[in-house]
């Protein structure tokens, strides 16, 4: 199951993310073969992107005691997919590289709306609708369309649990309806 919550930031933090938002020649994008354009470094996060970061990870609510935000951002934080890009149906890594966690969900804040760009979790397609945030199961296959004008500028966060929970795994009983 997939949650899709419109205007899920208060306009003024929505807009200053979105007004912040580097450009495609910014120095800091890392540059996959694809043409997707990623933020690797959370200190070089414009301001007015790293509070609606933090304000997203605030309204998140934990769906196990040993579950939290990667506020690193490995592999998360600033995206953009310019002009005519797109990504393959892919699994994000279950398993983060640097640490014991496991992933649970995926978080996807959407700064701009471009024409394209759409969203697709397992069978369903999720527009691309500024100030809206999808949680999704870190499981779950997911792509993007082709960004067929303008640009796709989004703000991600991915949300992991300690694999070696003493309690047992809390994946089996996970769902994104928890944030419904």
């Amino acid at each position: 199951m997939t949650v899709i919550i419109k205007n899920i930031l208060p306009p003024l933090i929505a807009n200053a993310a979105a007004v912040s938002f580097p450009a495609p020649d910014w120095q800091w994008w890392y540059r996959y073969p694809n043409r997707k354009l990623a933020s690797q470094d959370p200190v070089r996060i414009p301001n007015g992107c790293r509070v609606a970061l933090d304000m997203l990870a605030a309204i998140i609510p934990s769906p196990s005691p040993y579950a939290h935000v990667d506020m690193d951002f490995h592999g998360a934080g600033l995206h953009m997919m310019p002009e005519g890009s797109r990504l393959a149906k892919h699994t994000d890594a279950l398993r983060h590289p640097l640490y014991p966690w496991s992933r649970l969900a995926s978080v996807v804040w959407f700064a701009s709306s471009p024409v394209g760009g759409e969203l697709v979790v397992g069978e369903e397609i999720i527009e691309t609708e500024f100030n809206t945030a999808v949680i999704f199961d870190g499981r779950e296959p997911h792509e993007v369309r082709k960004v067929i004008n303008g640009e796709r500028k989004t703000l991600s966060l991915f949300i992991w649990q300690v694999s070696h929970n003493p309690k047992g795994d809390d994946r089996a009983n996970f769902s994104p309806s928890e944030y419904s």
